[in-house]
């Protein structure tokens, strides 16, 4: 596979499984919005990602990323080693978020493996961002939801990453019927709630069990193994994806 010369642009990753992709046409559908500024068209981005799709063996775990770096697409596929995909997550604060498009899956890659990296040498998983006035976003590279009181919880802002996991599990508290609320939260207050979450493409939902070095309870009457079931049923082969995708172009 080729890589960028150029600077990226934008990128979309996912889960493959044995052959099983999860929620492919939001990623699709994500990837054509953003790069519609850049004039690419919808049925370019649906053929460089079924074309992606297509090179991805069935066999083992892999992490495939279509990047687009100003004139060209690029394939990358990356094969997961055993426990790559985890169901617990370790946060560490990593201060106000630097990112200059948070919103934008790729450009600002570089400062987001910084701050990871930061979280893995203080023990943690991954970094905490926080805004201006020191209230949690999302982490470097996840969505990050809480629960209190029976409700589940999103940051209060819309300057974060729209997340296709964060999405789905949104939709899944709609058809439970869960409240589910926007609210500020600084870090400090998390070790309180009731459960935290951090969600990604690659590990759907994590249980995150320890922040900025505090080990935090066990939640009781979790959701997350029947929800995180749910969305493992959502993944299809890559055959059944061809048909929707194609379509969707015309």
């Amino acid at each position: 596979m080729d890589t960028c010369a150029a600077p990226l642009r934008y990128c979309e990753s996912w889960l493959v499984d044995h052959g099983r992709s999860r929620l492919l046409d939001a990623h699709a559908a994500r990837m054509a919005a953003s790069l519609r500024p850049y004039g690419v068209p919808r049925t370019d981005v649906l053929a460089a990602l079924l074309a992606l799709v297509d090179a991805v063996p069935d066999d083992g775990q892999w992490f495939p990323r279509l990047e687009w770096c100003g004139e060209h697409f690029h394939q990358r596929v990356r094969r997961l080693g055993d426990g790559a995909v985890r169901s617990t997550a370790r946060l560490v604060t990593g201060g106000p978020d630097p990112r200059v498009q948070p919103r934008h899956k790729g450009p600002d890659f570089d400062t987001q493996d910084k701050l990871r990296a930061y979280a893995v040498q203080h023990g943690g998983d991954d970094a905490l961002l926080v805004d201006a006035a020191g209230a949690v976003t999302e982490s470097a590279y996840g969505s990050v939801l809480w629960w209190r009181d029976g409700a589940l919880y999103t940051p209060d802002t819309d300057q974060v990453l729209p997340g296709i996991t964060r999405a789905a599990v949104l939709r899944l508290a709609a058809e439970d019927a869960v409240a589910v609320r926007r609210a500020p939260i600084e870090p400090a207050a998390l070790v309180d709630v009731d459960e935290i979450w951090l969600l990604s493409a690659l590990h759907g939902i994590r249980q995150v069990v320890a922040l900025d070095g505090r080990t935090l309870p066990a939640p009781s009457g979790s959701r997350r193994p029947d929800w995180q079931r749910r969305l493992t049923e959502l993944a299809r082969p890559a055959p059944m994806w061809r048909d929707p995708l194609t379509a969707s172009a015309t």
